[in-house]
């Protein structure tokens, strides 16, 4: 098959876990035989690429009239926000380039995996050309202008007026595609967004994604102490403070250490207050390699999110390297955790209640044993040639829909 993957960012930038599970994906497919072109955005000071291969994949990196680039949005002053959207939506140049790089490479299907900074418009060139198209679900940017579900520090309980606007503006476009199929790799993403937009009128499928994780270079060994580890942005939404300030309580008690791995918006306001603590070490970014040896010299990874997480791509990490996770039972996470199998589920954003199943395990250490035990069992269940398989063939069926065809039949994992 020839598969247009679009995603906006490419290596060396990668943003976040839709843009890594895009780019496994996509490289997976390669080394399954597939022509694969890739649409992304050029990053200030990168030049521009019109179909060279890299990697074996034919690249098209295109400059985009913005003040900003996706993977720098973070950054940007709130000022030029509205610019920024306004262009993203509307403005008829993301168009004029979808349109040249669909008729160069001519594809059998596109993959829309990230489609911010290029432009939500410019899927209507692929209806227009009613090529079958699977839209991935990496967040919920269907339905919220974020895709996120949260602001100004808290989860949001509904849509405001801009992100139904803006949302109306991304699914005319996403559903002017005749032939399309949606993938989520959770149900509980597909679920939030169905509450919405009409989800379940289309092919449909839950799926996780097929990614591969680096091999560790070092070898697990036991300790004396528990140790805890966090990997993940340092944003309000993922709860880090909640973990911190639950273990900060037990700190007197029980010897164990915890390792930050991460940067992001509050990584200031956590360092200054639990910095000083011998049993918390903060370690920024740091490369896949790096954590999947982090993850081997640790005993539990924790995630704490208070947000609608979709399917963390850290967790999958984890689990498929044997170490067992506590994790919020909100969003996706509950269908990667099977409490007390191989991690513990914890009530989001209740710091009491992690501080009683941090404490559980610290008291039963054991109990992590019998989890790491279980998961050695569970291995393929995160094989990537097992889970590129699932995707291609929902893949080629969204392929092989006929034009006009009717029928929408919802896949589960």
């Amino acid at each position: 098959m020839k598969i247009l993957s679009i995603v906006s960012t490419f290596p060396p930038f990668v943003y976040g876990g839709g843009e890594v599970s895009a780019l496994s994906l996509t490289r997976w497919l390669a080394a399954k035989g597939h022509r694969m072109g890739v649409l992304t955005a050029a990053e200030d000071g990168q030049s521009e690429l019109n179909g060279e291969v890299i990697d074996g994949l034919e690249v098209w990196r295109l400059r985009y009239r913005r003040q900003y680039t996706y993977s720098t949005h973070m950054k940007a002053p709130k000022w030029q926000k509205p610019l920024w959207y306004l262009q993203d939506h509307l403005d008829p140049d993301n168009r004029r380039k979808m349109s040249r790089v669909l008729d160069e490479f001519r594809p059998n299907c596109v993959m829309v995996h990230v489609i911010a900074g290029l432009g939500y418009n410019s899927l209507y060139e692929i209806g227009r050309r009613d090529i079958p198209t699977v839209y991935f679900m990496h967040d919920l940017n269907l339905v919220c202008a974020k895709g996120a579900f949260f602001s100004n520090g808290k989860e949001c309980v509904g849509r405001c007026l801009a992100c139904v606007a803006i949302g109306k503006l991304r699914f005319s476009a996403v559903s002017s595609i005749a032939r399309l199929a949606l993938c989520s790799p959770s149900k509980a993403n597909l679920d939030a967004a169905a509450e919405y937009i009409p989800v379940k009128k289309f092919l449909n499928a839950v799926l996780l994604n097929a990614n591969e994780y680096p091999e560790p270079t070092v070898i697990h060994s036991s300790s004396t102490k528990i140790r805890f580890l966090y990997v993940g942005r340092l944003h309000a939404a993922k709860g880090v403070h909640i973990l911190l300030s639950a273990l900060d309580s037990l700190a007197k008690s029980f010897e164990f250490s915890v390792n930050v791995v991460g940067s992001g918006p509050e990584e200031q306001v956590l360092r200054e207050r639990f910095g000083d603590r011998g049993w918390c070490h903060f370690h920024g970014h740091l490369t896949e390699q790096q954590v999947s040896d982090f993850m081997e010299q640790s005993d539990v990874l924790c995630i704490p999110s208070v947000w609608q997480e979709n399917s963390p791509g850290v967790v999958i990490h984890a689990l498929s390297q044997g170490l067992p996770v506590i994790g919020s039972d909100k969003g996706g996470i509950p269908e990667l955790v099977s409490n007390n199998r191989n991690g513990l589920l914890v009530p989001a954003g209740d710091t009491a209640a992690w501080r009683n199943a941090l404490e559980a395990v610290l008291r039963e250490p054991k109990t992590l044993e019998d989890w790491r035990a279980n998961l050695a069992q569970e291995t393929e269940l995160f094989d990537q040639d097992q889970l590129g398989q699932k995707l291609l063939h929902f893949i080629v069926e969204t392929a092989e829909m006929q034009a006009g065809n009717a029928i929408r039949k919802a896949y589960a994992r």
